[in-house]
């Protein structure tokens, strides 16, 4: 799979297929820097705590060692 760009992925499997992605209001990216900002300068509370944190790190590490 390729993102070539923001409306537009590419997936190369047994055939060639685009997949044309009507474009966001705001794209994810912006949102996720701008709530970050946000919680950095306290005027919201991070969405993400270190218990979030840990348990996806445990679950990544997890699907390392079965091999996935």
């Amino acid at each position: 799979m390729r993102v070539e760009r923001p409306d537009r992925i590419v997936l190369h499997t047994s055939e060639y297929q685009v997949i044309e992605i009507q474009p966001a209001e705001k794209s994810a990216f912006v949102l996720e820097l701008t709530h970050f900002m946000s919680a950095v300068s306290g005027k919201e509370k991070n969405s993400l705590t270190a218990t979030c944190a840990i348990n996806m790190t445990r679950f990544i590490n997890e699907a390392y060692r079965k091999g996935c």
